[in-house]
C-alpha cells in the first residue's frame, strides 16, 4: 500500500525530506524535531497522517464571501481567459521589458499596466457604479460588481482616476485584508492577464505589505482553506510529486491552523479531500499511481483506495476533457480485453487525434487477423492491428508538421517499434494512414520501423535488440544519416546499456557478439564467451544476495531458475525439510543412478550447512519454491512442463500433495496465461492423432497458438500442414492453404532472411514442392530448384527428396536420348 505521512509538523518547517521504507509508505521528516513537543498529539510521536487534516469548516466571513464573490470569480475567469488569447504582442513584448527592467523585484502596480491597450467604459451602468463608489467608498458589493462588468483590460473612471480589474483587487483588500477570493484573483490577472514572471513582488496600497505570485495562492488558502483553486496552482511550482514541498496553512480538527510542507501529491489529496469530484487532481493521482505502478493510496480521511478504483472515478469524470482517463483505465488487470477494447475504441471517437489510443488499441489485439470496430453506424470501420499502427503513425506525423515540432519525443518511437514487432516477415509491409484509414505515401517494413524507431530514440535498447535479430552479420541498416552494420549495434547496445546504467542486455549482447565472431575470429569468440559467462555469473550471485535477504520474492527465485544451467545447484538459506520434495521431484524426473548420487550428495551438503540454515537446490528445486511463494505467475507452469522428460513424467510441488504430469502443467499455465502461445503449440504436441475428435484438438490448439503468435511461428505453420497433407484438408478454416502453411513456415523460419536462399527446413521446403506443379515459382524456386536445394545443400540425406531427384534425372535422361533420336 502507498500512503503518505507527514513526521514533525512544525510552524515554519525549513526543511522536509522524503525517503522510502520498506513497506512503500513516504514519510517526511521535517528537520526541526524540537518543534514537535508544542503539538497537541505527543502521544503519537510526532507523527500526523494527512487525514488529521480533517475538516475544512470555514469561519461565517468566509461563507459570506464566498457567496458574494462566486459570480464575480466565474466572470472574471471568463474576462482573463478570453482576453489573454487576443492580448497583442506589442503588449507581451513591452511587459517583458519591463519585467526584465525589474531587478529589485519591486513594482510600481500603476506603472506595470500598458494603458495603451486598456478602454475606457463609461456606459451608464459603470457611471451608476462609480457615483456609488464614491459616495459609499467602503461598500466592497459595489467594488465587486465593477470588476463583474469590466473585462481583464478595461478601466472606469473614479474619483478622476482610472481603475481597472487590478486597482478595484487592491482596493477591496485596502478595505477588508481578510477577503475571500481577492488575492487568488490577484494572482490570476498579474499570471495569466499581464503574464508576470514568478520573481514579480506585488505591493498593496498600504505601501508595506507585499506578496511574490506564489505567497498571494498561499494567503488565499489561508483565507479561504476549502478553495481548492491556490492548491492547484501551487503545483506548478513543483517539479516533482515528492521531493518538492511548499509549506502551507492547513486547517486541522481543532479549527487552528498548522504550518506543513506538503509534496505535489498531498496537495492534490488535499484538493480531493475537499473536492472529490476535482477533475484535475483526480487526473493527476490517476496518473502518479499508473506511472509509479503503484496498487493503492491511503486518502486523507483514512480511507486507502486502489490504483483501479482512482482509474474508474478519473474515467467518470474526465473520459470526456482527455484520452488519457480512459488509457489508464483500460490498462487495469481488473478491466477485461473486451472492456478495454471497448473504452479505447470509444475513445477514439472523441479524440481521434490521439496517436496513443490507436497505439493501446493495437496491443489488445492477439494477432494480425483480429478487427476492432470503429463508429457505430454506417461510416464505421474495421482496422486489424497494424491498420491500427498505421493511423498512429501517420496522425503523429501530421502532429509533429502541425506543431513544426524539431526534436520528436522519445515516446512517439514506441508506434514505430510495435510496428515492427507484429510485422510477420520482411517481405511485408503497410502504409500509414489517417483516422478515417486514407492511406498516404509512406510505407512501413520490419527494418524501416526499426529504423525510424530508433531514429527517434537512439538509446531504445528492445528495438536495438529486435532490429539486430532481423538482419544478417552482412546486412546495413540506415538510422537517421549513419550506417549500422549488425556488429554497429551490438557495441552501440553496449554503449546505450552504460548510458542507461542498464545490464539486462548483457547477456543478448555477448551472446550474440560470440556467436558473430565463432566462425571469423577465434579470439574474439573466445573473449565475448567468457564476458557471457561472467555476466551470467554475477546474475546468479547477485540473485542469491536477493533471495538470501528477501527469501519470500517468487519473482527473484525465477530469474535464477532461467540462469541456471541443467545440473547446477546453488547453495541458499533454508531449512531442511523444504528440500524435502525437490528430492522426490527428482527422483520423479530422472530415473537414473546419476540422479540418486546427486541426491545422497544433497542430503550430505544438508547436513553439511545445517548449522547455518543452508540448503543445496538445484534447477528445479528453485523453479517449484518460485511456484510455492507465487503460484499464480505466468510462465512458471510451462518451464516445469519442459523439464519433465514425457508426458508420462510427474512431478510433486511443494505443497506435497500436488502431484501434476506435463499435460496438467500445461493446463495450468493455459489458465494463468492464456496469451502464451507456446503453451497451445506444446499441449498439440502431446495429442496422439488416434481419431477424429484427437485430430480435431490438435487443429485447435495448434490455431489457438497460431492466433497468439503469427509472427514466430514457424513450427506451428509447418504442423498444420502435415496435418491437413495427413487427413486430406484442403484449406485452414477457408483462409490458408496447405502450401500457403509450408510457405508461411518457411518465411517465419528465420527473420532476418529476405530471400528464404538459407531457410534450413528442409521437411517444409519438401512439402511445399510437393504441392507444386513443375511450372510454378514459390519464394523465387521452381519445384526442382527446391529439389536440387534439398539435395544438394540443406539435406543430403534426405530419402524422399532424394527419389524427387531421381525422377528429374531419369527424365532429364530420357528427354536427352529422346532428342538425340529425333536428330
Amino acid at each position: 500500500m502507498f500512503r503518505v505521512l507527514l513526521n514533525g509538523i512544525a510552524k515554519k518547517p525549513n526543511q522536509l525530506i522524503v525517503t522510502n521504507n520498506s513497506g512503500g509508505s513516504i514519510f517526511a521528516n521535517s528537520g526541526n524535531n524540537n518543534n514537535n513537543n508544542n503539538n497537541n498529539n505527543n502521544n503519537n510521536n510526532g507523527l500526523f497522517y494527512l487525514n488529521l487534516f480533517g475538516s475544512n469548516t470555514d469561519n461565517e466571513s468566509n461563507n459570506t464571501t464566498i457567496n458574494n464573490f462566486k459570480n464575480a470569480y466565474r466572470n472574471f475567469k471568463f474576462h482573463y481567459s478570453t482576453l489573454n488569447r487576443k492580448a497583442s504582442s506589442a503588449s507581451h513584448s513591452k511587459k517583458k521589458s519591463e519585467n526584465n527592467n525589474d531587478k529589485n523585484n519591486t513594482n510600481n502596480n500603476n506603472s506595470n499596466k500598458n494603458k495603451k491597450n486598456y478602454t475606457i467604459i463609461n456606459n451608464f451602468e459603470v457611471k451608476k457604479l462609480t457615483k456609488q463608489i464614491e459616495l459609499e467608498p467602503y461598500n466592497i458589493e459595489n467594488y465587486q460588481k465593477l470588476s463583474e462588468i469590466l473585462g481583464a483590460r478595461d478601466v472606469a473612471i473614479v474619483n478622476g482616476k482610472e481603475m481597472g480589474q487590478l486597482e478595484i483587487f487592491l482596493e477591496i483588500l485596502n478595505i477588508e485584508p481578510k477577503q475571500a477570493y481577492i488575492h487568488y484573483f490577484l494572482y490570476s490577472w498579474l499570471k495569466d492577464i499581464e503574464e508576470c514572471d514568478d520573481n514579480y513582488v506585488l505591493t498593496l496600497l498600504d505601501g508595506a505589505t507585499k506578496f511574490t505570485l506564489q505567497e498571494l495562492l498561499i494567503k488565499e488558502i489561508e483565507i479561504s482553506p476549502s478553495f481548492t483553486p491556490p492548491y492547484l496552482k501551487l503545483t506548478n511550482y513543483q517539479s516533482t510529486m515528492l521531493e518538492d514541498r511548499i509549506v502551507i496553512p492547513i486547517l486541522m480538527k481543532n479549527n487552528r491552523f498548522e504550518w506543513v510542507g506538503l509534496n505535489k501529491l498531498e496537495l492534490f489529496l488535499k484538493v480531493l479531500d475537499i473536492e472529490p469530484d476535482n477533475l484535475v487532481a483526480n487526473h493527476s493521482l490517476a496518473t502518479f499511481l499508473v506511472v509509479n505502478n503503484l496498487k493503492e493510496i491511503q486518502m486523507m480521511n483514512g480511507e486507502n483506495l486502489s490504483t483501479f478504483e482512482i482509474c474508474k472515478r478519473n474515467y467518470q469524470l474526465n473520459k470526456n476533457t482527455t484520452p488519457f482517463s480512459s488509457i489508464y483505465l483500460s490498462e487495469q488487470p481488473e478491466i477485461t480485453p473486451q472492456q478495454s477494447i471497448k473504452i479505447l475504441t470509444e475513445a477514439i471517437l472523441q479524440f481521434s487525434n490521439e496517436p496513443t489510443l490507436y497505439l493501446k488499441l493495437s496491443n489488445k489485439l492477439l494477432n494480425n487477423y483480429d478487427l476492432v470496430i470503429i463508429g457505430n453506424d454506417e461510416k464505421s470501420i474495421k482496422l486489424n492491428r497494424l491498420q491500427l499502427l498505421g493511423i498512429a503513425i501517420s496522425t503523429q506525423q501530421q502532429f509533429i508538421i502541425d506543431n513544426n515540432i524539431q526534436t520528436i519525443p522519445h515516446s512517439f518511437a514506441e508506434s514505430y517499434f510495435k510496428l515492427g514487432c507484429y510485422l510477420e516477415n520482411r517481405n511485408q509491409s503497410i502504409k500509414s494512414a489517417d483516422s478515417n484509414n486514407n492511406n498516404n505515401n509512406s510505407t512501413w517494413n520490419i527494418i524501416s520501423s526499426f529504423t525510424r524507431a530508433l531514429e527517434i530514440n537512439p538509446n531504445h535498447l528492445e528495438c536495438k535488440k529486435q532490429l539486430i535479430q532481423s538482419i544478417d552479420n552482412k546486412e546495413v541498416v540506415l538510422i537517421g544519416s549513419k550506417s549500422y552494420s549488425k556488429l554497429d549495434l551490438l557495441y552501440s547496445m553496449i554503449e546505450s546499456s552504460k548510458q542507461n546504467s542498464n545490464t539486462d542486455y548483457y547477456k543478448f549482447i555477448f551472446s550474440s557478439l560470440s556467436n558473430y565472431y565463432k566462425e571469423i575470429d577465434h579470439q574474439k569468440y573466445l573473449k565475448f564467451k567468457n564476458l557471457l559467462n561472467n555476466e551470467i555469473e554475477k546474475r546468479k550471485l547477485k540473485l542469491i544476495r536477493l533471495i538470501n535477504q528477501y527469501p519470500f520474492y517468487s519473482e527473484y527465485y525465477h530469474l535464477l531458475y532461467q540462469e541456471m544451467n541443467k545440473d547446477e545447484n546453488v547453495l541458499l538459506k533454508g531449512k531442511n525439510n523444504n528440500n524435502k520434495n525437490n528430492k522426490n521431484n527428482n527422483n520423479n524426473n530422472n530415473n537414473n543412478n546419476n540422479n540418486n548420487n546427486n541426491n545422497n550428495n544433497n542430503n550430505n551438503n544438508n547436513n553439511n550447512n545445517n548449522s547455518n540454515n543452508q540448503i543445496t537446490m538445484n534447477r528445479i528445486d528453485v523453479l517449484l519454491k518460485s511456484i510455492e511463494l507465487d503460484p499464480k505467475r505466468p510462465m512458471l507452469y510451462y518451464q516445469l512442463s519442459e523439464e519433465l522428460e514425457d508426458d508420462k513424467s510427474t512431478i510433486t510441488l511443494l505443497d506435497g500433495v500436488s502431484i501434476m504430469n506435463k499435460q496438467e502443467l500445461l493446463l495450468k499455465e493455459s489458465q494463468i496465461n492464456p496469451n502464451f502461445s507456446k503453451t497451445y503449440y506444446a499441449l498439440s504436441k502431446l495429442i496422439r492423432e488416434d481419431n477424429e475428435d484427437d485430430v480435431r484438438n490438435k487443429i485447435e490448439f495448434l490455431s489457438v497458438a497460431l492466433s497468439l503468435d503469427t509472427k514466430y511461428s514457424p513450427n506451428v505453420y509447418l504442423e498444420l500442414g502435415l496435418l491437413m497433407k495427413r487427413y486430406n484438408i484442403d484449406s485452414f478454416k477457408s483462409q490458408l492453404s496447405r502450401k500457403q502453411m509450408f510457405i508461411k513456415s518457411l518465411e517465419q523460419e528465420d527473420q532476418c532472411l529476405s530471400d528464404f536462399s538459407n531457410a534450413k527446413n528442409s521437411l517444409a521446403w519438401y512439402h511445399l514442392a510437393m504441392e507444386m506443379n513443375d511450372f510454378e515459382v514459390c519464394l523465387g524456386k521452381t519445384k526442382k530448384d527446391i529439389i536440387s536445394l534439398i539435395v544438394n545443400k540443406l539435406d543430403p540425406n534426405f530419402t524422399l527428396a532424394r527419389l524427387e531427384f531421381l525422377k528429374y534425372e531419369i527424365n532429364q535422361m530420357i528427354k536427352n536420348q529422346f532428342d538425340t533420336i529425333t536428330m
